[in-house]
Formats: C-alpha cells, structure tokens, sequence
C-alpha cells in the first residue's frame, strides 16, 4: 500500500479525473490488491469481506487500516476543495 500512494503522488495531480470521483466519492482506498484478489484461497474471502466494509458502511463493519488505507480525493485534486 505505502507503494501505491508514493505512484499517486508520483504522478502529481491529475485534475479532472480526480475532481470527477471527488464529486462522487469523497473517499478512496488504497488496498493491497496482491494479497487479497489475485490469488484464489482463503485470502480471497477477506477480501471480499473489506471491499463489503468499503462499500457498505452502512453495516458499521470497520476497515482493518492494516488491509486498506482511507485516503481523500481532495488531496489528489489539486484544489481549493480540499
């Protein structure tokens, strides 16, 4: 995960694209996709279990930092929104 942020920021601000998803996400998450969707096993269950966490708060299940990182889309905009 540190990986993936230190490639966004790398990347500097990609304006539009990341005031598009602000508009509709005022968060992101940063997972590590390796450990949890690519391979088949029991690993594949917690990750179905996180991206229900993710996408369903609703449920008040709390995403584990250590399996996904909460970022704002702000940061990545680039603009007085954040």
């Amino acid at each position: 995960m540190p990986r993936t942020i230190e490639e966004l920021a790398r990347a500097g601000p990609v304006h539009d694209e990341w005031r598009d998803a602000r508009d509709h996400w005022p968060h992101m998450y940063v997972v590590d996709a390796v450990s949890y969707f690519s391979r088949a096993g029991p690993r594949l269950v917690d990750g179905v279990e996180l991206l229900a966490a993710i996408l369903h708060p609703e449920l008040n299940q709390p995403v584990d930092s250590t399996k996904a990182i909460k970022l704002r889309t702000t940061v990545f905009a680039m603009d007085a929104a954040s």
